[in-house]
């Protein structure tokens, strides 16, 4: 099985793990070992599910992760999308981000 294959499971807790699992390796590696759009891709098929608090929270979990090696990149995507985005996602990846950056991207 592949991240996709996760991604596409009919287990919440599949469905999680596609981008859980992905945390260690960009921590491992110290930067996204694979390209952006595939985290920014996997990050938007997971909202579809925007009622699963816990798929919310591995959505930001991912995106704070990415912000420690590329913040600019996650960033920009942020406050690119802070209008669509659940609040739980916004609040866990901006969550590490400095107190200016986090502000504009928490206010509405």
């Amino acid at each position: 099985m592949t991240i996709e294959d996760w991604s596409e499971s009919n287990n919440i807790w599949i469905r999680r793990a596609s981008m859980v699992i992905l945390l260690k390796l960009i921590m491992l590696r110290k930067d996204f070992f694979i390209s952006k759009d595939f985290i920014f891709e996997l990050v938007e098929k997971m909202l579809q599910y925007k009622n699963e608090d816990y798929i919310l929270k591995g959505i930001g979990w991912l995106l704070k992760t990415c912000s420690n090696y590329k913040p600019e990149i996650i960033i920009q995507y942020l406050k690119k999308n802070k209008q669509r985005l659940p609040r739980l996602i916004l609040r866990y990846a901006s969550e590490k981000l400095s107190k200016e950056i986090r502000a504009e991207i928490l206010k509405k």
